[in-house]
């Protein structure tokens, strides 16, 4: 038996396999009523391995600045087969300029937030990066980030119902650089005629959504925040 013999099988023991793309979208956004460019918004997620990577990206003009904020969010199966939340990091920027960058590490329900501030509100590069570092107690329940909504929302509840869920959101914030917050429910909508549904998120004072969803879970074009238009690209 000669060398190649050897090595190809263990290679191919220890190959990753290839990722399956989820997601893959991209929409320019425009003023209410159908008007001018304001921003964009993409959103990427694939699988591999048992784990689900979603990557969001969101820009929009406010007072003449491009703000953008993009984040990457990991699940994972747990030892029950239930999907739960792996990892997370997002980072802030202005026309171009990160401004703060921020990592959350879960071990149970205890997370490490880490966060750094790299420039000031002029959009100056700080000679000495802000720092800070903390440690937050989770509540029980399936945890469902913004950005993860589209893509971890009809895994979460497969079917038409309602479930309670951790709702986290990145405030951009070096004091609350992740804001998580009990009392939300996710809901998904019943199936449609042509296979698609609607993935909300409320509590008793906020409603998030509906996302609307088609057969595939692609999104289909709706308003972000309530009023600003998606169009397909």
């Amino acid at each position: 038996m000669n060398l190649l013999t050897l090595l190809v099988p263990m290679a191919m023991a220890f190959a990753q396999p290839e990722p399956t793309v989820l997601i893959d979208q991209s929409f320019s956004l425009h003023e209410p009523g159908g008007g001018e460019l304001i921003g964009s918004y993409a959103l990427y997620a694939e699988e591999a391995a048992g784990t689900i990577k979603i990557t969001e990206s969101v820009a929009l003009r406010i007072d003449g600045e491009m703000f953008d904020l993009t984040s990457l969010v990991s699940y994972a199966k747990d030892e029950s087969g239930d999907w739960a939340f792996q990892s997370a990091e997002g980072t802030t920027g202005v026309d171009g300029n990160v401004f703060m960058e921020v990592d959350v590490e879960p071990n149970g329900n205890e997370w490490t937030v880490k966060a750094e501030l790299l420039r000031n509100h002029r959009g100056e590069a700080l000679d000495q990066p802000k720092a800070a570092k903390r440690t937050i107690t989770v509540p029980d329940g399936p945890v469902l980030f913004s950005s993860a909504r589209a893509v971890m929302g009809p895994r979460l509840q497969p079917e038409a119902g309602e479930q309670a869920v951790v709702w986290v959101e990145f405030p951009d914030d070096l004091d609350e650089p992740i804001e998580v917050k009990e009392g939300f429910s996710l809901v998904r909508g019943e199936t449609d005629e042509a296979g698609g549904c609607t993935i909300m998120v409320r509590s008793e004072h906020q409603e998030i959504g509906p996302v609307p969803l088609d057969q595939d879970g692609k999104i289909k074009p709706y308003k972000l925040w309530g009023e600003v238009e998606m169009r397909k690209k």
